[in-house]
């Protein structure tokens, strides 16, 4: 049982291997390393609870990547 199962273990090495360049990515857009934090901490609050939505049609890197930026825009509105 990964993520979707409610797998700490999984999530920890997720958020390990992708929490830095999540926190990059989110700094680029909105320019604030303290707001870059908070998102990028509520965009692995959305992975824990929407794990299942994830189809395994896009590269799992990406679809993080999407909720990211969909985030940092929607912050930015």
């Amino acid at each position: 049982s990964g993520v979707c199962g409610g797998n700490r273990q999984a999530f920890a090495a997720l958020f390990r291997r992708y929490h830095p360049e999540v926190q990059q990515h989110l700094a680029r857009i909105v320019r604030d390393p303290t707001t870059a934090e908070d998102l990028t901490q509520e965009v692995f609050l959305r992975l824990w609870h929407r794990a299942a939505q994830w189809k395994g049609e896009a590269a799992f890197r990406s679809w993080l990547l999407r909720i990211a930026t969909n985030l940092a825009l929607n912050h930015l509105q």
